[in-house]
């Protein structure tokens, strides 16, 4: 009983680490400059509310931060999520913020408290996971005399880990309230010992869910499948919107800079500079820049037209004048050439220079989206918009987890367009290589799908289940026949069917192409021995099934696997409920998020 109390309370434990763990490291990349207000009722530095009690911008950055060092550790400092990786990140950090403020509250409602004798006991029994890593023996398993050796050490400062465990166990006791609900029965042990340890083997055939292309369904039943499936014909909720995009692109005068660099950069390799050093110090082809921007032999119709026509057109040790191609500038330098199997080829080396916005063009960019925001809080959208010699394009309704037309997927641009009411204009929200306002025109509100419109998707939903229907009818149909030539599945062999066998299986650990939670494995566990089924519905087939071996349980090795099972089932539930606790808590907060700016 002892060994199991310790059992739960790791279980707990590893909840609240796993939890903690998971959310940091999830959160990160999110962009710091977010926010969601009235500019002129908006507190400073707030980011948002949770039951009315406001969530400082200190707290959120302070975690961001800390997600940036650890990933980055992880990822390597030059790690640079996509556009929707940052959307789904930051909004995990989001979720982070707000689960610490709700179990926080969770534990001031009940009351709890911790001792300086909890924490001594508790920090005793339940080592921080960094220092496990420290106290090991030679074998490398960790040294718990060791640790306690070192926890009553007075010379040692254990300021930190007080501090951690003081955060910790307040969480840790909320969830062992939650846990302690938690109840493992007798039979759902001795049912988690079967599904380990019971084995069973068995024949069956397949009979296909076959297509029926020349089917075509009535008006009439198509139009009682729109009613009977009325709740599967929702369209969503859509948002049309009024939106202004300032691409931070390039000017002429970026791409003239780039070219009178590397035109420097071939002054100094003509002055003796070798040109594969040149390579490795200026080139931003991330795969060949280490090689001093050798390409190797290739071809024509392999590279960049431009490239390849200045590639071979110049002479052996030859070096091109800067040239365009859609990833930047290029040197080219040519090392050989050859001829195989009649074509030409060219041993080239390159350095590549990216055209991107320079200081000068990013700060009018810039200058750009500040005087956007400046009249816009003055004027009204399309005319303010337009009053800067700017335009704006209407946007058809989309959803909130779709493809905004012309644009593509932008999170923050849905999450504005379905968090405020209409008429709301954004401030500028920034994706990728562009800065956003929006101004939202009509609220589609959630409706039935016509029946003309949904006409397409009703055909092929009768066609799939008059295909299941005949694929079930031949099964009874087989079902029949083989009942009456005394449960011969070679039955099926005269039907263009083929008959399999599964090797012994546990539901654990169920035979190749299937899954333990498939309706087929269940029902090879449930059914008698030498007892056909009737038919079985999967994925794409139905299928009759004889089981035809079925070992039983060892109940001589129950008693010692049953600590085991206990405590594996105790973990699996205790994670249930502390995740529905959580889920019901978050469902009845009222949260503010205040990351996205507005201007009205």
């Amino acid at each position: 009983m002892l060994r199991l109390l310790r059992e739960k309370t790791k279980v707990i434990l590893w909840i609240v680490i796993a939890a903690f763990v998971v959310t940091i490291f999830a959160a990160w990349g999110m962009n710091l400059r977010m926010g969601n207000s009235n500019p002129s009722t908006r507190k400073p530095n707030i980011v948002g509310s949770v039951n009315g009690v406001d969530i400082s911008r200190t707290i959120y950055s302070q975690n961001l931060s800390t997600l940036y060092s650890q990933l980055g550790e992880n990822r390597g400092k030059d790690y640079s999520p996509s556009t929707p990786e940052k959307y789904m990140l930051a909004k995990q950090a989001w979720e982070m913020t707000i689960q610490d403020f709700l179990l926080r509250e969770g534990i001031k409602k009940l009351d709890i408290k911790v001792t300086d004798k909890e924490l001594v006991n508790f920090l005793r029994n339940n080592p921080h996971p960094s220092l496990q890593q420290i106290f090991t023996d030679e074998e490398g398993n960790f040294n718990y005399q060791e640790y306690l050796k070192a926890l009553s050490d007075p010379s040692r400062d254990w300021t930190d880990l007080e501090r951690w465990g003081r955060a910790a166990l307040p969480r840790f006791k909320l969830e062992s309230l939650i846990s302690a609900k938690v109840t493992i029965s007798d039979k759902e042990i001795l049912e988690q010992y079967k599904k380990e340890t019971v084995k069973v083997k068995a024949k069956y055939v397949s009979i296909p869910f076959e297509e029926i292309p020349s089917y075509k369904p009535t008006e009439k039943e198509l139009r009682g499948k729109y009613e009977e499936l009325s709740d599967d014909f929702i369209e969503m909720e859509k948002r049309e919107v009024s939106i202004l995009e300032i691409k931070q692109e390039p000017t002429d005068r970026d791409f003239k800079e780039v070219k009178n660099s590397l035109a420097e950069i071939k002054s100094e390799i003509l002055k003796g500079t070798d040109f594969s050093e040149a390579a490795k110090d200026y080139s931003e082809d991330t795969a060949t820049a280490s090689d001093g921007g050798d390409l190797g032999f290739f071809g024509k119709g392999q590279k960049d037209p431009e490239f390849e026509k200045s590639a071979f057109s110049l002479k052996i040790g030859e070096i091109s004048d800067p040239i365009k191609t859609k990833s930047g500038y290029h040197l080219i330098k040519i090392e050989g050439k050859k001829t195989e199997n009649g074509k030409e080829q060219v041993h080239a080396r390159h350095i590549l220079m990216k055209v991107t916005p320079g200081y000068e063009t990013q700060d009018s960019i810039s200058t750009l989206v500040q005087n956007v925001i400046k009249e816009l809080k003055s004027s009204k959208f399309e005319a303010g918009i337009n009053a800067m010699g700017l335009s704006t394009k209407k946007i058809p309704p989309f959803t909130k987890n779709g493809l905004i037309e012309g644009i593509g997927y932008v999170p923050n641009l849905t999450d504005f367009a379905f968090n405020h009411d209409v008429g709301t204009i954004s401030s500028a929200i920034r994706s990728g290589n562009s800065f956003y306002f929006m101004k939202i025109l009509r609220i589609i509100p959630e409706e039935k799908m016509p029946f003309e419109k949904a006409k397409n998707q009703l055909v092929e939903k009768i066609k799939v289940e008059q295909s299941e229907n005949n694929s079930f009818e031949k099964a009874l149909e087989l079902r029949k026949k083989i009942l009456m030539s005394s449960m011969e599945l070679a039955t099926a062999e005269e039907n263009n069917l083929n008959t399999k066998e599964t090797p012994l299986f546990k539901e654990s650990d169920p035979p190749a192409g299937f899954t333990s939670n498939s309706i087929f494995v269940k029902a090879c566990h449930l059914l008698p021995l030498n007892t056909l089924s009737k038919p079985v519905k999967g994925n794409k087939a139905y299928y009759l099934i004889i089981v035809t071996e079925k070992t039983q349980a060892d109940m001589s090795k129950f008693s010692e696997n049953r600590e085991r099972i206990t405590s594996e089932l105790y973990t699996r539930k205790s994670r249930q409920a502390i995740s529905e606790w959580y889920a019901e808590l978050r469902e009845n907060a009222k949260i503010v998020d205040l990351r996205t700016v507005r201007l009205n």
